[in-house]
């Protein structure tokens, strides 16, 4: 099975595992720090499981009662819907007449893009103001969870105290197809035999963290990527969360540069709009993969600015 990453490379999915996804032409290996395909989903390259299979078994419980709880964290209903929807994308980059706008239309109002894309940075204060203006408007929100599901110790983004207060979330399993989230209410169901938990799918397949060593690994990355960014012309830090670091550069060319010269050493990063990129680690991976991916881009970054310099010379 293959599926398309960019426009560089075909991933060979069964050749691939963690962190690493192989190049169906060349054979060559990619470390993935880029959150961009579906993989990346379930942890990123549990052997033997992809995001496929994940579907398909879901699709076999489709008429039980599904609800999804991740190891001690909060326990969410679950709902599965096939009809395409008017989804309203509202990203923190838009002006805030855009996002008024946005929510004075009708349709299910999404905090993310939509569908299976890599997450851009949110910041808190963003989702505050956010979250006033959504109540004007009487509107309630959605985060679009495809891309955290799975992807940490708390299975998806909602159980983040980030994002309190709102609706639900959705998980995208096709263009039109998606799963719901949603905080249980006082009338919460019982749960019985013909209940499912959808995290019973993967429990089993993945590395067991404790919160310390997750936090030990995030706070690992965050300095060794965070010193190599400050330490750039033209490259500034927007934000960081868990296991992911947002960044931007001065110029869409050098964007473009960066993320070309550091796919030449072997590492694919996320790209956001024109001009930003992102850096979205697998959980599974190890301290040893992160350091990794630091020199690759590290090495990037001597060679892209490099360039640019003899372009400007």
């Amino acid at each position: 099975m293959v599926s398309s990453l960019s426009h560089k490379i075909l991933i060979d999915k069964n050749a691939s595992h963690g962190a690493w996804v192989r190049d169906l032409g060349t054979g060559q290996e990619f470390l993935d720090f880029s959150g961009d395909w579906a993989g990346w989903a379930l942890g990123h390259g549990l052997r033997g499981y992809s995001w496929d299979d994940f579907v398909d078994e879901l699709y076999s419980h489709r008429e039980r009662d599904l609800y999804f709880q991740w190891g001690d964290q909060p326990r969410f209903d679950c709902s599965l819907h096939d009809a395409a929807i008017e989804w309203i994308s509202l990203l923190p980059g838009s002006t805030e007449a855009h996002l008024t706008s946005a929510l004075s239309e009708a349709g299910a109002q999404l905090i993310g893009p939509i569908g299976d894309q890599a997450p851009p940075y949110i910041a808190q204060s963003w989702v505050r103001s956010l979250r006033e203006t959504a109540a004007v408007h009487w509107k309630s929100l959605l985060l679009n969870d495809t891309k955290s599901l799975f992807a940490g110790n708390q299975g998806i983004g909602l159980a983040n105290e980030l994002w309190n207060g709102l609706s639900g979330s959705i998980v995208f399993l096709s263009d039109t197809t998606y799963l719901e989230f949603r905080r249980p209410g006082s009338h919460c169901e019982v749960i019985n035999d013909a209940s499912f938990n959808i995290a019973d799918l993967v429990s089993g397949k993945f590395s067991k963290r404790s919160d310390e060593e997750l936090k030990e690994l995030e706070a690992y990355f965050r300095r060794v990527f965070t010193e190599i960014v400050e330490g750039v012309s033209g490259l500034n830090l927007i934000g960081t969360r868990g296991l992911s670091l947002w960044c931007q550069t001065s110029s869409g060319d050098l964007s473009e540069e960066i993320s070309s010269a550091s796919f030449n050493e072997g590492l694919l990063i996320g790209r956001v709009g024109q001009r930003g990129l992102a850096f979205h680690v697998p959980p599974q991976v190890k301290a040893d993969a992160i350091g990794r991916a630091a020199a690759q881009f590290e090495a990037g970054l001597l060679s892209a600015m490099d360039k640019m310099n003899r372009w400007l010379k």
